[in-house]
């Protein structure tokens, strides 16, 4: 796999607290899509983040006022350098990001010009480079809001983002009844049927909320060129979109 493979990881729940305020804000993802694609994204993200701050019941039964804690940053193009980050890769703390290696060796992919891109989707924040400053919050795919809003907004972002970068494959490493690959897969099946693309996802044979995303850490850097030093626990199977 080389440079024209996009590769496509899901957030997770589970992640780190607090961070680092950063009143100076840099994403990488800026340059690898169009400046009106960027900024279309970041109101989609603050539109969503005005709606779970004010819904009536709070996102899959968590704490009432959790989200109420995240700043109107440079992440969700409103200006407040108040809020704590952390880069995407270090503030996701579930079973994929906590395959041994995983920061490290993301990293030092991403160093290489000639290896695979990598996005996250994340339920809040659509499309993240992996390198991209992020507060702490709670939303998940599963959630109608936030399934709609990237649903709705996805296609247009991955159709710019795949020309501009010259992608030619995508690989998704998101569990097969999973909101996360419909929200994918809604958005790549037009480009896979213009010829633009060809892309597969990843099935994990009898996978657990455990063993999924364990499995797709440990493919996932391999398909990075990187070996894990934790061995596959099931089956992975590559299956056509």
């Amino acid at each position: 796999m080389d440079a024209k493979t996009l590769l496509v990881i899901p957030c997770c729940k589970d992640k780190a607290t607090s961070g680092t305020a950063m009143p100076s804000y840099s994403d990488p993802l800026v340059s690898l899509v169009s400046s009106q694609q960027y900024d279309d994204m970041l109101k989609v993200r603050f539109k969503l983040l005005s709606t779970i701050r004010t819904a009536s019941s709070p996102p899959n039964g968590e704490g009432e006022t959790y989200n109420t804690q995240i700043r109107d940053g440079f992440d969700f193009g409103k200006s407040d350098g108040s809020g704590l980050y952390r880069e995407a890769i270090t503030r996701y703390a579930g079973f994929l990001y906590s395959v041994p290696g995983f920061s490290a060796d993301l990293r030092k992919a991403l160093g290489n010009p000639d290896s695979p891109r990598v996005l996250i989707l994340s339920a809040l924040y659509g499309p993240l480079h992996p390198l991209t400053p992020i507060q702490d919050y709670d939303l998940r795919m599963e959630d109608k809001t936030a399934r709609e809003a990237w649903k709705s907004a996805w296609p247009g972002f991955m159709n710019d983002y795949i020309s501009r970068n010259g992608i030619r494959v995508v690989r998704l490493y998101l569990g097969r009844t999973t909101a996360y690959l419909k929200v994918a897969s809604h958005a790549l099946r037009p480009l896979i049927e213009r010829g633009m693309i060809e892309a597969t996802y990843y099935d994990v044979e009898g996978g657990t909320s455990r063993e999924t995303p364990r499995n797709h850490g440990i493919r996932f850097l391999a398909d990075l060129g990187q070996s894990s030093s934790l061995p596959a626990s099931r089956v992975v199977t590559e299956k056509p979109l």
